[in-house]
């Protein structure tokens, strides 16, 4: 699955990262496929291979990325941000970020090991400092709880 408004920038030769690892994968070819897409890469070598990778997601290269808008982040800009309510104190930290249909959820790790969804609406997320590396997030009750 594409998390992009632009699938057609994936073509043969794309370079894409692997979340997590230092290595990365080259499209060989790209095909529609019943509402999805068939991605061959020059490092794997067979289904087999591919099948290896199954959930992990790959990433592309900022340098190709758009340009967002000012209420826009890239999930990997929010993983390890640190979670505060409004009056400053720390509820926990981003782990992940899971993309939806509906909305996006930020999954916060909070300093008992628990892991909450925080839907990511501004009602709940009144503001993200991606430069200091802080997400403010209104704790209603139940939340965090």
């Amino acid at each position: 699955m594409f998390y992009t408004d632009h699938p057609g920038q994936f073509e043969a030769g794309t370079v894409l990262g692997i979340e997590g690892e230092r290595r990365a994968l080259t499209i060989r070819a790209i095909r529609p496929n019943k509402g999805a897409h068939l991605v061959a890469f020059e490092e794997l070598p067979d289904r087999t291979a591919a099948e290896d990778l199954r959930g992990t997601r790959l990433t592309l290269d900022r340098a190709r990325r758009r340009t967002l808008d000012a209420d826009e982040f890239w999930p990997d800009d929010l993983a390890g941000a640190q979670v505060k309510d409004p009056s400053g104190s720390t509820l926990g930290r981003v782990v992940d970020v899971e993309v939806g249909g509906s909305q996006d959820r930020l999954i916060v790790e909070t300093a008992d090991g628990r892991r909450v969804e925080v839907p990511f609406v501004g009602a709940l997320v009144p503001e993200v400092d991606v430069e200091a590396g802080v997400v403010v997030v209104e704790p209603v009750r139940g939340l965090f709880d």
